[in-house]
């Protein structure tokens, strides 16, 4: 009975231990959730809120220039000089000057309408009739008119005009939505004579920037007044609807005050509470105190919905943004880890009762050896069997006794060791600390436990952990010692190769440093390295060359900064640079052309000497960023920049940069959703054979139909796709798509076209990249045995000729034939070209446009046609626009043209048409 008591006890001690355990984990993983939505939320809110500060300030600064065009100025002062009556006004050679000014200016720009304000806010032109020679719709708010009245330009908040205004579609419309910029105009001398105010749709600038800030399915950023009313339009117009908040037919934007309906506001489909007495959002109050915040712990947005959260009101523009998502969503990822834990919870709950079982029979069948265990012959077994090591000294260091698992860290054999004394194996530099060690063991009878290093039977130092205590037997006194091998621990902070501190230790410095900061006021620079060229480095001398590099380049960056600053090293040939008490920005740039001059010195490393160069991002604390996190993405996005400038060099993070990587992020995002939902369609252009006039051939050419944003051409994404590795999928998508679009030609009685291609650098340079490539071009030759492909390469990605010609060779295996597209605009020399197994040359539009001159263009493009021909290459000419072109390239003996004067790109079902045609 007893023993079954004991066997109840210890299963709900255990149990309880394992509760407590799984509720701390939780806490901790939804601690880690919060801090991780509410970081995104205020990068999402500082990033749409520097885009829409950056949008005002162009806006006024057009309006400036427009203001100043001597032509407006001229027009102005002749209708100031006009009766303000409408019929004078709007007949006068000046209004219709500046209305068909107004007009040229229009398609290139989004503006809606224009206004000349004169003296007593007079319309003195518009850009319609019925507006002229009347109050200026503006009238009443005074503050926005006195301002450019005094000289300044100004924008508006969205308001609603009292006048009809042109929408979009050309219709006249009242209580239209509009923005209105405004400039003050200047007489010759100096002297404010009007006002030069342009109208702006809100949907095509202000609100396109807050609907770029949505997180998800239910994430929205948006802005709103002094008043808590919703300046742009609300994602959930329909749910908006539904509870009486706006009317049907109406829109949000302007309609809307953030108010918290509450969960009782609708029932049985009549309001509870009316809308004036409504209080405002969380949010709203908030930010219209003129608090910057945060709530990531949930709290009712204006729909009732539980939401979270980050906001910030701008005194400048007069206005509030809140990026805002649904918690639901937000925390979906956490509720699914809870699931887990709880199912895992119950799992292990029986997995306790069965160990403890097991365990209670297990200390039955032991009792039975306690007999054993107090037998010296036990007690040695023990000693030799426990893998710390354990040793026994006298008080003057000689050994008495040791373990096996002692002499191994030392890198002997017992009876070796034996032979040593303390002092033999310990190193002098630990001379004081063992003093002191011994000075604790004398008076409380114990010590350590403390690190120190032991001397191995190879020279080199192993870090230990000791502790121990002071024995009395016999009379006499010994020392009892424990001892730990920590290396592996030691290693897991720091990086094998250049022993500099690695990922984790660099994170925890940087982390400090911060912390530092913040209490002693200063700053903190965070510097991203990356070597370029490393690579070729690598496959041209080899990987010990490589990392003997790393090494040199790892002290030369040690040399460059002091004690308490901190160089790691990330992995491959990327490091990092912690500089703490950094006084301004300035110092950290200092410190960086310090390390570009150094690293960039000749490395002479056995029989080669390599020179080196190095690329850098930095991102300064608090200026660039508020925790180690941000200041780790704002350094990496910096460096990526110094690369794409050209190498060799260091960038600070800029809030353009900053706003160029979250667009290329959303792109990304929105690629993948594209490559999921089939958003991609193929277009085809025929290249036309200059003997026959006949379609020799067609360039594939992608269109990426976007659910928000309409087609969009390469340009626009296949760079984030190379970049993102997601041009893989593309490529094989568009090559699988060709095959299709050739077998329906030939199955309805057409003879099949040659067709073009598009390939990155990426994909014969990069091995996983190639060898899909490869993948795919087998299956297609296993369908097709009349297919002919032509893969198109730019010449500026042709960096490696011994690697390029490998590849290329590979890929020539499976029948396709290789172009170089955009010809003449790389460095390619003539030797290179040779070199090259390609078999078609396409000259650039660039020096097609101005071929008819008789200028250098026309020149370049006659020496690329000798040179190809005189290699055995296929000339193809591309952006053909007009038959002066065309004679020009038919007597310099261009082979095959294409452009615009022939076909545009068409789809694939307009081919077969264009087979049949003659087009000479």
């Amino acid at each position: 009975m007893k023993g079954i008591k004991t066997y109840l006890f210890i299963i709900i001690f255990l149990a309880i231990l394992l509760v407590l355990g799984v509720w701390a984990v939780q806490t901790r993983i939804a601690n880690n959730a919060r801090t991780d939505v509410a970081h995104m939320l205020t990068i999402v809110r500082d990033t749409t809120h520097l885009a829409l500060k950056t949008w005002f300030k162009d806006q006024k600064a057009a309006a400036m220039v427009w203001a100043d065009d001597p032509k407006i100025r001229e027009s102005t002062a002749q209708l100031l000089t006009l009766p303000p009556h409408q019929s004078k006004l709007q007949n006068s050679p000046a209004q219709q000057a500046l209305r068909a000014w107004f007009l040229r200016m229009q398609k290139a720009t989004h503006y809606r309408g224009f206004f000349v304000v004169g003296p007593n806010h007079i319309n003195l032109a518009s850009s319609r009739d019925q507006n002229i020679g009347v109050e200026n719709l503006l009238v009443g708010q005074e503050d926005f008119l006195a301002g450019i009245w005094a000289g300044r330009p100004a924008i508006s908040l969205p308001t609603r005009s009292d006048v009809p205004l042109t929408d979009s579609q050309g219709r006249l419309v009242i209580d239209l939505p509009s923005m209105f910029v405004a400039a003050p105009i200047r007489n010759n001398a100096g002297e404010v004579m009007a006002i030069f105010m342009f109208r702006l749709d809100p949907e095509e600038g202000f609100t396109n920037i807050l609907k770029q800030g949505r997180i998800g399915n239910t994430g929205e950023t948006y802005a709103f007044d002094s008043e808590g009313r919703l300046m742009s339009q609300s994602r959930f117009d329909d749910r908006l609807y539904e509870t009486g908040l706006i009317l049907a037919g109406e829109r949000s934007m302007l309609n809307l005050l953030l108010r918290d309906p509450g969960e009782n506001l609708i029932k049985g489909g009549e309001a509870i509470m009316p809308r004036n007495q409504q209080p405002l959002t969380h949010m709203a109050k908030l930010a219209i105190r003129g608090e910057v915040g945060v709530d990531s712990n949930g709290y009712r947005d204006y729909r009732g919905v539980p939401v979270v959260g980050a906001w910030v009101w701008d005194t400048e523009l007069g206005l509030g943004i809140s990026t805002e998502q649904d918690v639901q969503e937000a925390y979906q990822t956490l509720n699914a880890t809870r699931l887990t834990i709880v199912t895992l919870t119950i799992f292990m709950l029986f997995l306790l009762i069965g160990a403890t079982t097991i365990y209670s029979l297990y200390r039955q069948r032991k009792q039975t050896e306690e007999a054993l265990r107090d037998s010296n012959q036990y007690n040695r077994m023990l000693f030799d069997e426990m893998t710390i090591g354990l040793a026994l000294f006298q008080m003057n260091g000689e050994l008495v006794d040791i373990n096996p698992a002692y002499a191994s860290i030392l890198g002997r054999t017992v009876e070796k060791t034996l032979k040593l004394s303390y002092w033999d194996i310990t190193p002098e530099k630990y001379a004081k600390d063992e003093q002191a060690q011994t000075q604790r063991l004398e008076k409380t009878g114990r010590y350590g436990p403390y690190e120190k290093e032991y001397i191995h039977a190879d020279g080199h130092l192993v870090p230990v952990r000791l502790s121990g205590r002071l024995l009395e037997k016999d009379g006499n006194k010994y020392i009892w010692s424990s001892v730990e091998d920590i290396t592996e621990r030691k290693q897991a902070h720091h990086d094998t190769l250049t022993g500099l501190p690695n990922r984790l230790r660099f994170i925890a410095n940087l982390e400090q440093a911060i912390e530092s900061a913040k209490r002693h006021n200063h700053k903190v620079a965070l510097m991203f390295l990356d070597l370029d060229r490393f690579k070729y480095i690598n496959d041209t001398f080899g990987h010990n060359i490589g990392d003997r590099l790393l090494k040199t380049i790892a002290e030369r960056l040690k040399n460059c900064v002091r004690a308490e600053d901190t160089v790691a090293r990330l992995g491959g040939d990327e490091f990092t640079v912690v500089l703490t008490e950094v006084a301004k920005a300035e110092d950290a740039g200092l410190i960086a052309d310090k390390i570009i001059k150094i690293v960039r010195k000749p490395v002479t490393l056995g029989t080669h000497t390599i020179d080196t160069t190095i690329s850098m991002g930095i991102s300064i604390f608090p200026d660039d960023a508020v925790d180690s996190q941000g200041m780790i993405n704002a350094a990496d996005t910096a460096m990526y920049h110094a690369k794409a400038m050209g190498k060799n060099s260091f960038q600070f993070i800029t809030a353009e940069l900053a706003l160029r990587t979250f667009k290329h992020v959303q792109i990304e995002q929105d690629l993948r959703k594209a490559i999921e939902n089939k958003e991609f369609e193929l277009y085809y252009q025929p290249q036309i054979n200059l003997n026959d006039g006949k379609v020799a051939g067609v360039e594939a050419l992608i269109r990426w139909n976007h659910p928000d944003h309409g087609q969009l051409l390469p340009e626009e994404f296949i760079q984030v796709a190379d970049d993102s590795n997601l041009i893989n999928a593309i490529t094989d998508w568009i090559l699988r798509t060709a095959l299709n679009d050739y077998e329906y030609w030939t199955n309805n009685g057409s003879i099949g076209p040659r067709i073009a291609v598009n390939i990155t650098g990426r994909q014969i340079t990069s091995e996983p990249s190639t060898k899909c490539l490869l993948n795919v071009l087998e299956d297609l030759k296993s369908k097709s045995s009349t297919l002919q492909l032509d893969l198109e390469i730019t010449e500026t990605t042709l960096e490696s000729t011994e690697r390029a010609i490998d590849i290329i060779n590979t890929l020539k295996d499976f029948g396709v034939m290789f172009a170089i597209d955009d010809f003449g605009t790389g460095h390619s020399s003539l030797s290179r070209l040779k070199q090259l197994p390609v078999d078609t040359l396409k000259i650039d539009r660039s020096f097609i446009s101005k071929i008819a001159d008789e200028g250098n263009d026309k020149a370049i493009a006659a020496a690329i046609i000798a040179i190809a021909h005189s290699l055995g290459l296929r000339v193809i000419a591309e952006g053909v626009e007009t038959q002066s072109q065309l004679d020009v390239l038919q007597a310099l003996g261009c082979d095959e043209i294409q452009g615009f004067y022939f076909s545009k790109p068409v789809p694939a079902s307009e081919i077969p048409r264009l087979l049949e045609k003659s087009f000479l």
